[in-house]
């Protein structure tokens, strides 16, 4: 009998994608990582979810300061969430990442296309 190991952070991850999961039902696919930033924003406030957007992190190489990293959030100060939004995807890659029967959340592979 296998065990389900416990993720970290899993109460704080499972809000994070209920905020997301309702802004996407609300302004569907197809938007610029930006509408759906300001949009999860106000979602993290209604669901009183601390958060901090694009905070600049320092990335050492031992003690010497090669670049920053700038998260889209920070979120409880534990957890970060990273964007992805495509303008266009090729229909074979998403079915390629979409298990059957190619479902993307709610919408049926046919239904994301014509969105």
């Amino acid at each position: 009998m296998s065990k389900l190991v416990k993720a970290p952070h899993e109460d704080i991850t499972y809000r994070i994608i209920g905020a997301a999961m309702a802004v996407h039902r609300r302004i569907g696919p197809g938007q610029k990582e930006v509408v759906y930033q300001r949009a999860l924003e106000g979602e993290f406030e209604k669901v009183g979810l601390a958060f901090e957007a694009q905070k600049n992190l320092e990335v050492y190489d031992e003690e010497r300061l090669v670049g920053y990293y700038i998260p889209d959030f920070i979120v409880e100060a534990k957890v970060i969430v990273e964007i992805k939004a495509f303008a266009a995807l090729h229909q074979k890659y998403l079915s390629d990442y979409v298990p059957e029967p190619h479902r993307f959340g709610d919408w049926t592979i046919d239904q994301f296309w014509r969105a």
